[in-house]
Formats: structure tokens, C-alpha cells, sequence
């Protein structure tokens, strides 16, 4: 018996195929890695952040959206895309200009 229903799972059944992540990296940081509640990250990404292939945060959305499907799209020739913002629970962002 599983205890749970993976998203990934659900999307697949939702849209009838693998739904790939679009990484979305904003500024901003995380106060398990900033130092203020701690360094090194914790469970829920690497020290390095969620999204292996996020592009700089100096990059706006559309373009790190643009630029991530046409490289995410090829490689896995994927046809469903759904954008995944690096939120981290307790975030902390920096105003943009």
C-alpha cells in the first residue's frame, strides 16, 4: 500500500503523459543555507538549491522559462511543461529593479 499519490503521477494521469519541470530560479535565498537558521541547505534540495538546471536568478522569468524549454525540450523531447518557481519554505527575496 502506498501512503501517497506522487504529483508526478497525478499530472501523468491528468495530461496522459510525463509532465517535465520547467526550474524557475528567483533571487532571494534560503535561511537554511544563508546562515540565519543554518548553512549547507536541508532535506528538500542540495546546498546548491531545488533545480539542478536553473539558469542565474540576473536572467528575468520569460527568458529563464524560454530558455529552459528549448534545452529541457530537446533533451527529453518533452511536449508537456509545467514551470517550477525555486520557492523554499521560509524564503527570502530580494527586490528586483
Amino acid at each position: 500500500m502506498r501512503i501517497y499519490y506522487p504529483y508526478s503521477e497525478y499530472l501523468k494521469t491528468k495530461y496522459g503523459e510525463k509532465v517535465y519541470k520547467l526550474p524557475v530560479n528567483i533571487p532571494g535565498s534560503c535561511p537554511n543555507r544563508d546562515g540565519i537558521l543554518g548553512t549547507g541547505g536541508c532535506a528538500y534540495c542540495a546546498g546548491v538549491g531545488a533545480g539542478f538546471e536553473s539558469l542565474s536568478d540576473t536572467l528575468s522569468v520569460p527568458e529563464q522559462l524560454a530558455q529552459n524549454k528549448a534545452y529541457i525540450g530537446n533533451k527529453y523531447h518533452a511536449q508537456s511543461l509545467s514551470p517550477i518557481f525555486k520557492i523554499i519554505p521560509a524564503l527570502t527575496c530580494r527586490k528586483q529593479n
